[in-house]
């Protein structure tokens, strides 16, 4: 029988709600979530009560949970970034532990970010972050793909035509957005945005 994989689940948002931590659930022969981050208290106490994650298994800061490894208190075998998109350093701070990342887009907002990433992982010698964006599977991707000619290519505008959040995330179970941290906190978050 394969080992369980031991995930941390950082951002407890809508995708981690409706998406990451029912699947990770549902595959409970492979998978045990092992903590989970958030920086809302309300968030996080609440998304840990419906998903059974321990209080001693919350974090507030990924650096908290990174503290938590280093002290071999916590032993993770990967994480899922659910975050809002300002996520470069926490996910830094992760793969410097050799930790594998799977990242929720964007992965950066800059060139330098995105750079900072790469250059890590050309060090370790190791693939330590993929991308959670499904259409990189998509056959019509892939047959696009062959058909693009340069090898450095830097983006592709797409669209893809998907149900309204509704009916994609209706049958979850999703706690409300954080306005329990304060205002100045929220505002500094979507500035940054």
């Amino acid at each position: 029988m394969p080992k369980i994989l031991n995930i941390a689940v950082v951002g407890a948002g809508t995708m981690a709600q409706a998406v990451h931590l029912p699947v990770l659930r549902r595959r409970w022969d492979r998978f045990s979530v092992a903590a989970l981050v958030d920086h809302s208290p309300r968030r996080r106490r609440e998304a840990s009560e419906v998903w059974g994650i321990e209080e001693e298994r919350r974090y507030e800061t990924v650096a908290d949970l990174v503290a938590a490894v280093r002290a071999r208190t916590l032993s993770l075998d990967g994480v899922v970034l659910s975050t809002d998109g300002l996520h470069v350093d926490d996910l830094l701070a992760i793969v410097r532990r050799g930790l594998p990342v799977m990242v929720e887009p964007p992965l950066g907002y800059s060139e330098e970010e995105i750079a900072k990433v790469a250059e890590f992982e050309r060090i370790a010698g190791r693939r330590l972050v993929m991308l959670a964006h499904p259409q990189q599977y998509d056959d019509s991707v892939a047959r696009m793909s062959e058909h693009i000619a340069t090898k450095d290519l830097r983006m592709v505008d797409h669209e893809v035509l998907m149900p309204a959040s509704q009916p994609l995330f209706g049958q979850a179970h999703v706690t409300t957005s954080s306005y329990d941290l304060p205002t100045e906190q929220r505002t500094a978050r979507r500035k940054a945005l």
